[in-house]
């Protein structure tokens, strides 16, 4: 039994023991449990009934879920005490006593239920054997009413039960209200590499663990966090990369259930990694005999909770060594390492130890200072170079290996001492030297065989006063990519000494190299980046003694010495008019963005290779358009910097290689190099000019145009849309460009009519712009004429310049005609030839005439109605020629006045007045955007 339901059962037991109570009616009948014995077979007689007589109750109650619009329906079960009182009939035997009965009752739709407990009396009689008849009388109710819900409770819930008097309230809870962590706490500390799992334990509604199984959404964020085998379980295995910042892990459990989706809040926990580091490894001596011994110290740290190792790589061929280590608690959950060892070579020969310190996931190596492994000469001082310091006691060891044993002795001098001389039997004597000065002395050494050949050795003894660093002295502050000069000073020890330079952050020193004499010791350090930086000198001696200093440095941003153009997304060239997004970034000599640089500076737009600037403009992302004094110069704000960086965008109205070059007012050490960008042609809106036609017809044409962009840029990659229109029939054709000779492009605007009636050409580029206007074509030679005349521009020679090639059409009033029919009388045919011979009149007169003046100067006034209708007919068979002039009115003249070939001329001023609006109206658009 879980610890919920136990719960819920105590209560019941500590209800039903407290209250009493009768229960009479709906919706089910109570149920009254009268036990196994009876109280007079038993021989028990009571007049003790059931306490506290109350009057009959009504009872009513409500089932919610908290915080949810749900009702759930469910059956609740209430109980109750009645007296019971038995006698046998003529006996008068009596005995009474307490039966327990209980009812149900189901809610509804809105939550609700209600029960009554009744006053009754309920008499029942039946032999009993040997005795008589046996009567029951039950009355009540008595207290107390109790109110259970259901065992079974709806999925994910669980309930309270509240009682107000007669009033109950049964309120369900989500059994899954909040998430316990494994590891506690906000925050927990890993090694890198390693895989740990994270636990989470739903907890429900009372504090106790849930009883559901929901799903658990992990989540995990920050730079070289992962999840391993991500599941929606109660375990989140997490590692993290070497490298790797803060993390943040945070997990919600969701449940389904009748009241909806249950969900916990999200829970995160911090996540640290700490990778395995050596801080310091170190050897008391870089020389030592053959069979000499070095004390290996290695200091360390990494994260708690993990068992840490170490072991060195001797060199020379020797097997790796483990090291004892030591662990204490460190800085938040991090332990401090120490191991040591001894390392000892056997052989002559310089080893290159490399020391590994291990958890078994995150590991840290360190290559020690090569140590020299001196051969044993025929008979030599140990050390070859004995050293020490003032006043301490230097073992020389004087060593033989060979002549004819046994040595009888052996002598040593320095010059600072008496002679010394040890006659015990070598092949090693070992002589204690001591010196209160400084100074470099002759030590010689003697040994005596056997056979009484004396072999000698020589060495130069030099004592020093004790190695010791005086500190670092570098600035307090500095800046990233800006060289720091740093000074310390080397007092004393057996020099040449090995200097190690290494600043936190860095894997490797940032510079080595030996010291040959005391005094200043000087180095540079450039800091890679920003931060809080401790610098420390290793130095050691020829003795293998280590001395360190430290020292901190602040580094900030440095000042800004670039403008670095930033890398643009888009691969596809832009085109003439187009926004192209650029941006540069200000950073400091290490690379690092500055974001307090701001400065007033100028962008220039030259066309690569022709020693101009290209027209266009820039708008800045905050300021909007930048002021230009001079077409291809833009004066940048120094309020247009955001966070170090400039963003703008450049529209050029030049195709071609289009050379962006930033300068700034502030004194930089490197210029900005321009940025190169690659701008097409607007193939999208097209001029065109100069036709030379190759075939000029009324109903075919094969024409040149030279073409240009918008702009006026050879429009090489574009095309135009030639579609042709006859009689409900349509063509398109495209039409591609070309370049000629020289650099320009051209196109062919060709067409033929389809079918033998009239129709319209019209000419667009790729934006559906009329590049030239629309051409009318007229309808082939035949003896009919259509009712709606077409008045071409091809069909006459009207002087003048006109804007190109237009139709004029009338239609028709209902009930005209313009063609005499078999039933009209000889007036109508009469006016019909003066009205016409009329027109060819006032024409002739005029040159050219449009029909609002035809019809002002016809005479007698006012002009007649079928004027329109005489004027389509002559221009239908030819007697009369129309063209569009530059105001869009047809003007009409004699077909034999004017020119026998048919040719299309364009207006090109105004056309291209035409062609400036849109462009305008275009670069309104463009220079709006940011």
């Amino acid at each position: 039994m879980s610890v919920r339901r136990r719960r819920r059962a105590l209560i019941l037991v500590l209800v039903v023991a407290l209250v009493a109570g009768t229960l009479l009616g709906y919706p089910s009948a109570p149920q009254r449990d009268v036990g196994t014995a009876h109280p007079i077979a038993a021989g028990l007689f009571s007049n003790d009934p059931c306490p506290l007589p109350q009057l009959a109750q009504n009872y009513s109650g409500t089932v919610t879920i908290a915080n949810s619009t749900i009702v759930p329906i469910v059956t609740v079960t209430y109980s109750f005490y009645e007296t019971v009182t038995e006698y046998l009939e003529g006996s008068g035997a009596v005995g009474a006593t307490c039966v327990a009965a209980s009812g149900n009752v189901t809610s509804n739709s809105d939550g609700a239920f209600n029960f009554s407990i009744l006053t009754a009396v309920d008499k029942t009689c039946g032999p009993w054997p040997g005795h008589g008849t046996l009567c029951n009388i039950t009355t009540g109710p008595y207290v107390a009413v109790n109110v259970t819900p259901p065992a079974t409770d709806p999925a994910g819930l669980v309930p309270t039960v509240a009682q107000n008097g007669t009033a109950f309230r049964i309120e369900y809870y989500p059994d899954l209200t909040s998430i316990r962590l494994v590891p506690g706490g906000t925050s927990a500390t890993y090694s890198t590499d390693a895989v740990d799992p994270v636990r989470a334990e739903a907890i429900g509604a009372f504090g106790d663990p849930s009883g559901l199984d929901p799903d658990f959404d992990w989540s995990l964020s920050g730079a070289g966090w992962a999840l391993v085998n991500p599941s929606d379980g109660p375990v989140a295995n997490v590692t993290a990369a070497a490298g790797a910042g803060l993390g943040n892990l945070s997990v919600v459990a969701t449940f389904a259930s009748v009241a909806g989706p249950l969900a916990t809040p999200r829970i995160g926990l911090a996540l640290l990694a700490v990778p395995t580091t050596i801080t310091l490894a170190s050897l008391n001596r870089t020389n030592v005999d053959a069979g000499g011994s070095i004390d290996l110290t290695v200091n360390g740290s990494g994260s708690a909770g993990y068992n840490y190792s170490a072991s060195v790589a001797p060199g020379l061929g020797l097997p790796s060594t483990p090291l004892a280590c030591e662990a204490r608690s460190g800085t938040g959950q991090s332990v401090q390492l120490s191991c040591t060892t001894v390392l000892r070579y056997p052989s002559a020969g310089t080893a290159q130890p490399v020391v590994t310190l291990s958890n078994g996931n995150s590991s840290a190596a360190w290559q020690l200072p090569d140590v020299s492994v001196e051969p044993l000469p025929t008979l030599s001082i140990v050390p070859n170079a004995p050293a020490g310091y003032v006043n301490q006691t230097i073992a020389v060891e004087v060593d033989a290996s060979s002549g004819t044993e046994p040595y009888g002795m052996a002598c040593l001098t320095t010059g600072i001492a008496p002679l010394e001389c040890d006659d015990t039997p070598g092949p090693t004597w070992t002589f204690d030297v001591r010196s209160s000065s400084v100074g470099n002395y002759t030590v010689r050494t003697w040994a005596i065989d056997a056979t009484g050949v004396n072999r000698s050795a020589t060495a130069l003894l030099r004592i020093a006063d004790p190695l010791a660093l005086v500190g670092i002295s570098a600035p307090a502050n500095g800046s990233a990519g800006i060289a720091l000069p740093l000074t310390a000073t080397v007092v004393g020890g057996i020099l040449p000494a090995r200097a190690w330079w290494n600043a936190t952050g860095l894997s490797t020193p940032f510079a080595t190299g030996p010291v040959r004499a005391d005094g200043p010791l000087q180095a540079t350090f450039v800091p890679p980046s920003v931060g809080f930086t401790t610098l420390s000198l290793t130095l050691v001696d020829s003795l293998g003694t280590v001395v360190e200093a430290t020292a901190s440095v602040s580094i900030a941003i440095g000042p800004a010495s670039s403008i670095v153009p930033l890398s643009r997304s888009s691969t596809v060239p832009p085109r003439a008019g187009a926004a192209i997004s650029l941006s540069w970034q200000a950073t400091d000599p290490a690379g690092i963005a500055v974001p307090t640089f701001a400065s007033p500076a100028e962008i220039v737009l030259d066309l690569e290779g022709t020693g101009h600037t290209a027209p266009g403009w820039v708008n800045d992302s905050a300021l909007g358009p930048l002021p230009s004094p001079v077409v291809g110069w833009f004066n940048v704000p120094a309020a247009a910097w955001l966070n170090g960086m400039l963003n703008v965008t450049v529209t050029s109205e030049l195709a071609g290689t289009l050379d962006v070059g930033l300068t700034v007012a502030a004194p930089l050490p490197t210029p900005t190099s321009p940025v190169a960008v690659v701008v097409g042609p607007d193939v999208d809106h097209l001029r065109l000019f100069d036709p030379s036609a190759a075939l000029s017809g009324a109903r075919a044409s094969d024409t040149l145009w030279q073409v240009v962009d918008r702009f006026g840029n050879p429009a090489d990659g574009a095309e135009i849309v030639v579609t042709s229109s006859f009689a409900g029939v349509t063509e398109v054709v495209d039409s591609p460009t070309f370049v000629e000779r020289g650099g320009g492009t051209a196109v062919w605007v060709n067409y033929s009519a389809i079918g033998a009636g009239a129709g319209w050409v019209t000419v667009t580029d790729l934006a559906g712009d009329a590049v030239v206007p629309p051409i009318g074509v007229p309808a082939a030679p035949g003896p009919f004429a259509g009712v709606e005349t077409l008045l071409p521009l091809l069909a006459g020679g009207c002087a003048g310049t006109l804007l190109g090639v237009g139709v004029w059409r009338r239609r028709r009033r209902t009930g005209d005609t313009t063609v005499a029919s078999d039933g009209e009388d000889e007036a109508g045919l009469r006016r019909l030839a003066e009205g016409r011979a009329t027109v060819v009149d006032l024409v002739r007169q005029a040159g050219a005439i449009d029909l609002g003046t035809l019809g002002a100067a016809w005479r007698p006034s006012p002009r007649p109605p079928e004027l329109a209708d005489w004027v389509a007919s002559l221009v239908t068979d030819g007697t009369l020629g129309a063209r569009i002039g530059p105001d869009g009115v047809a003007r009409f003249c004699l077909a034999s006045e004017g020119p026998t070939v048919p040719e299309v001329v364009v207006d090109q001023a105004a056309f291209d007045r035409a062609e400036l609006v849109r462009a305008e109206a275009t670069r309104d658009g463009e220079e709006g955007s940011g």
